[in-house]
């Protein structure tokens, strides 16, 4: 498939923007251990999630690698029970993060460090 110049500046321009697409969320804990084994959160999906202890969340893109960073904004939701079902605890806000860097780069949580579930939202 050959990809035409408008083609390419329309999917990175999606990418840039908080309309962008395939970007996952993954978390550490204070010892830059994975939490929930290999498993990537969708920052476009607002479903609950449990992690207890995330304090760093780093982000990478599906396949499809168009420019390094992924403008957002991505705000975590943290929750005090473990069904996001209590009120709101605190709230992280994520904005051109990293996307492609095969170090991933860690973000710091740093109103959300005592949940027991999150929640990906994009307001």
């Amino acid at each position: 498939m050959k990809l035409t110049a408008p083609t390419v500046l329309l999917l990175g321009s999606l990418a840039h923007t908080g309309m962008g697409s395939h970007v996952f969320s993954h978390f550490f804990d204070d010892d830059f251990n994975t939490l929930g084994g290999n498993k990537s959160f969708d920052v476009g999906n607002s479903k609950c999630f449990n992690l207890t202890g995330a304090t760093s969340v780093y982000f990478t893109q599906g396949a499809l690698y168009i420019l390094d960073k992924a403008k957002g904004p991505y705000y975590l939701h943290g929750f005090n029970d473990e069904d996001c079902q209590s009120p709101q605890d605190a709230r992280d806000k994520f904005t051109d993060v990293d996307i492609a860097n095969k170090l991933h780069h860690p973000y710091k949580i740093r109103n959300a460090t005592r949940a027991a579930s999150f929640m990906w939202n994009l307001q």
